[in-house]
Parts: C-alpha cells; sequence; structure tokens
C-alpha cells in the first residue's frame, strides 16, 4: 500500500536557553533573537524570560513572515548592566506549509534508474494515495530485494523515495522427503533422530518423540525437514516439560442445593487444586459451594509438577435446568415441574413447538430452584416442546425440547397417517414406524453417534442405554424423515 502526503509543514520552534555572561557572575534580564542579519542589540525579537544568573525556557519562535528555505537563526542575552553576550547561530530550515497533489507515482527495485525511470503506478491525483498495487518481479532472483517508491506532487517535485525489504522466493512446490527431531542442542544437520513420514509437499499427523534419559523439567523439542534438493529447513521449537506423571486435566461436578452451587472436584492427576471467583482464590479443598449475587466466574485450576489446567463457568444467571416428567400424553389436563435456578421472578410458563404456543392453566412458585404447572394438552401436537418461563424483567429461559407429547395409538386401527409416527414412543423394546414406506433406519444418540441401523418397518431398542435419541428414516422414495424417540 502507498500512503504518501507531500506536505510542507510550518517550522514552529522550540528552543532551551543557557548562556552565561562574561566572567562576572551577572544577573541574565533580557533576552532576544533575530534572523539572518543582525538588526542591533535589543533591535531583535524579545523572549519573555525570568532574570537569573543562568535563563533556561522552552520558546515558541514564530516563523510565518520567514521565506522557505535555510536560515540562520540568533540569540543573544544581555545582563542588568546592559552589557550583552556574543549571538548563538543556529541554521534552521523553514518549510512551506502547502498540501500537495499527488499525481504520479513510480517504483522501482535495488538500483534507482533515475526520477521518472521507475516502473508507473496507477492513482488518482490526490492529496493522499492509499492502494494496493501487485508489483512485477520477473528477472530478480530468489532471495532478499529492495522494494523503493517515490511520487510526484502538482508541482513537478519528487518526494524522496520509500524503502521496503522484500523476500522473493521459489513459487515452486516444495517437497518433504525427510524429518528429524533432537532435544536441546543440535547434534548437526542430518544427524538428529529420524521420523517416519510420506513424501510430500505437506506432512501433518501426530509423531512419536523418544524422551529416555532426558531430566525432568522443561527441555526444547526442535524439529526440521529436508526437500526433495536435499536442504535441511530451519528448525521449528517447542518447549516441552518431561514429567514423571502426565499433566494434570481439570474436570468438575456441580448441583444446586438449597440456593447454592456445589462444586466437586473430579479432575485427573491433580496434586493441588485451587477455587477462583472472579480471579479471586476461594478455595483449595476437593468441594466449593458458592451462592453468588448475579453473574459469577467460578474456575478450577488443578497443578502438578507437569504444569497446569483451568476450567471455568460462569453460575449465578437464572436458568431451567430439567422438567419432571418430561414425556406427557396429549391427553387432558396435566402438569409438570420446572427445575433450575434464579425461578422466583417468573411471570409466565409457556411450551413452544414451530410456531405453536400453550400458556399453563396455572403455576406455582415454589421456591427460586422449582415451578409446578398444570396445562391443558387435550389434542396438542405431539413430538418436542421447548419449555419456557418469562421472568418479571422479561428475559426467557429456555429449555430446548424440554417435553415431549405423545398420543396413544392403536395399531390395529385403520388410521390416516398425514406423517411419520413411531410407536410407541417412548419404547422400551421393538418400535414400529407408521406413515412411510420404510427402506433403513439408523438411530442416533445426542453426539451425532449412529448407535443402531436397521431396515424395515420395525426395529428393537432392547440394546440401547435409555435418553432421548434421533431416528432417521431413509424411505422408498430416498426421502430421508428425522423423528425423535425416547428410550426407558
Amino acid at each position: 500500500s502507498i500512503g504518501k502526503r507531500m506536505v510542507r509543514i510550518l517550522s514552529i520552534l522550540f528552543l532551551l536557553i543557557g548562556f552565561p555572561l562574561g566572567l562576572l557572575s551577572q544577573s541574565v534580564n533580557y533576552v532576544e533573537y533575530f534572523w539572518d542579519e543582525d538588526p542591533g542589540v535589543k533591535n531583535g525579537t524579545e523572549i519573555a524570560i525570568s532574570p537569573g544568573d543562568f535563563v533556561s525556557t522552552i520558546q515558541t519562535l514564530e516563523t510565518t513572515d520567514i521565506l522557505p528555505g535555510f536560515h540562520n537563526l540568533y540569540i543573544r542575552v544581555c545582563d542588568e548592566n546592559e552589557s550583552c553576550s556574543l549571538y548563538e547561530p543556529i541554521i534552521v530550515l523553514i518549510q512551506d506549509n502547502t498540501i500537495s497533489i499527488i499525481e504520479q507515482a513510480e517504483y522501482f527495485w535495488n538500483m534507482d534508474p533515475g526520477i521518472g525511470n521507475g516502473n508507473p503506478l496507477s492513482l488518482a491525483p490526490e492529496e493522499t494515495v492509499l492502494e494496493s498495487y501487485n508489483f512485477e518481479t520477473n528477472g530478480l532472483d530468489h532471495g532478499y530485494h529492495r522494494l523503493y517508491i517515490r511520487v510526484r506532487d502538482d508541482q513537478n517535485r519528487w518526494s524522496l523515495y520509500d524503502e521496503v525489504l522484500v523476500l522473493i522466493y521459489n513459487p515452486d512446490p516444495i517437497i518433504i522427503t525427510e524429518m528429524e527431531y533432537f532435544w536441546d542442542l543440535d547434534p548437526g544437520v542430518g544427524s538428529g533422530t529420524p521420523i517416519d513420514i510420506s513424501t510430500g509437499e505437506m506432512v501433518s499427523g501426530n509423531f512419536s518423540v523418544n524422551s529416555n534419559g532426558l531430566e525432568l523439567g522443561d527441555h526444547w523439542l526442535h524439529v526440521c525437514v529436508k526437500d526433495l534438493d536435499g536442504a535441511w529447513s530451519l528448525y521449528h521449537r517447542v518447549l516441552i516439560n518431561v514429567c514423571s506423571t502426565w499433566s494434570p486435566l481439570a474436570d468438575y461436578e456441580f448441583v444446586l442445593a438449597n440456593g447454592e452451587f456445589v462444586f466437586t472436584e473430579t479432575s485427573s492427576f491433580a496434586e493441588s487444586i485451587s477455587w477462583q471467583v472472579n480471579g479471586t482464590e476461594q478455595g483449595t479443598g476437593s468441594e466449593f459451594s458458592i451462592s453468588p449475587e448475579g453473574e459469577v466466574e467460578v474456575c478450577l485450576i488443578v497443578t502438578n509438577e507437569c504444569g497446569a489446567d483451568t476450567l471455568c463457568s460462569l453460575v449465578g444467571a437464572p436458568f431451567i435446568d430439567s422438567i419432571d416428567p418430561d414425556v406427557l400424553e396429549n391427553d387432558g389436563t396435566q402438569g409438570f415441574s420446572i427445575f433450575g435456578y434464579g425461578l422466583n421472578t417468573a411471570d409466565a410458563v409457556e411450551i413452544r413447538l414451530n410456531g405453536e404456543e400453550l400458556t399453563a392453566a396455572s403455576f406455582s412458585i415454589l421456591s427460586g430452584e422449582q415451578i409446578d404447572t398444570d396445562f391443558n394438552f387435550s389434542e396438542e401436537t405431539i413430538g418436542f416442546w421447548d419449555v419456557v418461563v418469562t421472568l418479571e424483567d422479561q428475559t426467557e429461559l429456555v429449555l430446548v425440547e424440554g417435553l415431549e407429547l405423545f398420543t396413544t395409538l392403536d395399531l390395529d386401527s385403520e388410521i390416516n397417517l398425514e406423517k411419520v409416527i413411531l410407536f410407541p414412543n417412548p419404547a422400551t423394546d421393538l418400535v414400529t414406524i407408521k406413515g412411510v414406506n420404510v427402506k433403513t433406519i439408523e438411530v442416533l444418540n445426542v453426539n451425532g453417534t449412529v448407535v443402531l441401523k436397521a431396515s424395515g418397518s420395525q426395529f428393537s431398542v432392547e440394546e440401547i442405554a435409555s435418553g432421548i435419541y434421533t431416528v432417521r428414516i431413509f424411505d422408498s422414495d430416498e426421502e430421508i424423515h428425522i423423528v425423535k424417540l425416547l428410550i426407558n
């Protein structure tokens, strides 16, 4: 990018003045300055000072009436007896304050071909130019080169050039053929421990290194590669701590009880632990509890001789944790309990599914951790509904797909199915699919892992653990249907 601004700046001078007068200790009470020619003692421009044996001050000198170019600035001082010093000359460059328009730009490599003989750059005349350009590198050897750029203004004045160091490298792909590593001290190129790799432009994967014989503590692991032409790369190094055990892994579980969050440390390979709240240590035991006022960050930091690991959670904000029961039949008035934190300001409770909303017929707040509800589920849409609690400040707490509504079907009855249905749902053993000509099915857990594949319209879930699953159904028309399934 080029960003050159040819600006002639009005010079303002800041001077430090200090002149001792003669051999006698006289008090300086007058200082003056003049440009180029001496107008005579005390005919210059006076500088305001505080009289003293030695004067040290910062003064701004006006240059408005001075023509651009080099000038001599003279300064002298006088004492209370009207005796004046010799003057002190300073060479000053006065510059014009005119802002120029940039009309032309050019660049060249390494050697200056002369002003106006460089490679031109296209630009629109402006006071400031900010553009991105491609610079031709054909004919340049591989290695470092100097790129020079300069501009010309509308008064036909050229700037000084700007210089950039550029590395020109071989654009051909580099084929890596060998890799080696060594610890701490370089044994010499090609004398490290080889790593078995596949030749290619890129090498990736997990590689084993041998740490036998290394003392416990920090060590530098160095890795380098060799290309098809036999050239070795610079090494890449990584600081590794060699320990007698595994590095620690922070982990914990927490429950909400009587308005407090109770954390239990379940880390691996931890020798010491520290519980911190908003960065301040609050405990070092295996259990920790807190009753936050507002949202806080709770962190567990575990350490051993190999290092440290940290795991943090934000706690204190209201949330819905679960409901019970979470599967109900869409028939008549039924209720469920909502469990969570900060529920004591609940203003409304409802469930939602694909734009449908159903408000609780009634609800009661038992505590900040539990709300009991009643809903009329008669003939409501079967499926997985979001449970929503709206607080007094209109904050919505949502438990996504927290409630499943189902309907009891008679498999032997003639029904007009407009969509895919799993029966029974919840299921314990055999599941039947109705509403579609089934080719194959897949059952996936909450992590997206396929736990069962089957063909036909029936499949068994006896060997699958309890939980909520997704059933992916492939029909004879190659269409895919997705249905939730609860396994008890």
